[in-house]
């Protein structure tokens, strides 16, 4: 047993007793042990408080394809809006550039990207859905994010993982640290004089080294589809979308999870949606699946 002074009175070691005089001294060997062990636990307090200060949210949404469609910047915007103000929902409904947060569960269409003017699995988007989407060219499930903390950090340290729990995981990506960049559609926030977030003093990174100290960051995020072509095999643009089941190898009528997970430091954030058969079994492109296809 040792004893540690603490004011007039003397702790005794390890059974915590109290006494009011020193009945011997601590070799100085084991002071520095102790000293040792109390640095250790301060050091993973501070580390603990640090993850604990960062915080990640993340809502997946439906996003027109980046690769063709004239409204995906409008839709990227509104993603970034939507994750800074903390909304549901952005934009006009009705228009492809509107984003709002995916449910539960999705069908097939909502994550198919095609070659060819598509939207939510139809090959006949204008009669379908009416004009503004007839030049659409399918949908991408992208993982909007925010962040935020009481500690600065950079995008340069983020990375993000894809994953689909069907056999082949034919969604899964993954995004290292040094992928992303401050942009418009990755916007890093610094807190203005009134050191709060939300307030017009805000100062905003859209450009620049992605090492810059940053304390929030809202992004339209990252995501992935199913790709079809005209090359794919189908007699009908509609035959070929619904045939991606075939092409992906996956089974319809065995749904699976699709997930997306944000990792910064020891801070970490994520969101997973299922993807499950359409009612109608006419149509097994509206079933099941999740994006592959181009990454972004």
């Amino acid at each position: 047993m040792w004893y540690i002074a603490f004011g007039k009175y003397y702790i005794a070691w390890p059974q915590c007793e109290k006494f009011p005089s020193k009945p011997n001294t601590p070799p100085t060997e084991v002071m520095k042990q102790l000293l040792a062990l109390l640095c250790t636990i301060i050091t993973l307090m501070l580390a603990t408080a640090s993850t604990a200060a960062i915080t990640i949210s993340v809502r997946p949404s439906q996003a027109p394809n980046a690769f063709g469609s004239t409204k995906y910047p409008t839709w990227a915007a509104n993603a970034v809006t939507a994750m800074r103000t903390d909304a549901n929902n952005v934009g006009t409904p009705g228009t492809p550039g509107f984003w709002q947060q995916a449910p539960m569960t999705l069908n097939i269409g909502d994550v198919i990207v095609t070659g060819f003017p598509s939207w939510r699995g139809s090959a006949t988007p204008g009669s379908t859905y009416g004009s503004l989407f007839e030049n659409e060219f399918g949908n991408r499930l992208h993982f909007s994010l925010s962040i935020e903390g009481d500690t600065q950090f950079a995008i340069s340290d983020l990375t993000f993982t894809a994953s689909s729990s069907d056999p082949g995981n034919v969604l899964g990506f993954t995004f290292a640290t040094g992928s992303y960049n401050y942009s418009e559609q990755y916007v890093g926030v610094l807190k203005g004089a009134d050191n709060q977030l939300g307030t017009t003093d805000d100062i905003l990174v859209t450009s620049g080294a992605n090492t810059q100290l940053v304390d929030a960051l809202y992004g339209r995020g990252s995501g992935n589809a199913l790709d079809i072509y005209d090359a794919d095999p189908g007699a009908t643009r509609q035959d070929k979308i619904n045939g991606v089941w075939d092409k992906f190898g996956l089974n319809p009528n065995d749904p699976f999870v699709f997930s997306g997970v944000y990792t910064l430091g020891s801070a970490t954030g994520g969101a997973s949606l299922q993807v499950v058969p359409e009612p109608s079994a006419a149509l097994c492109l509206f079933t099941l699946l999740f994006l592959r296809g181009r990454r972004r």
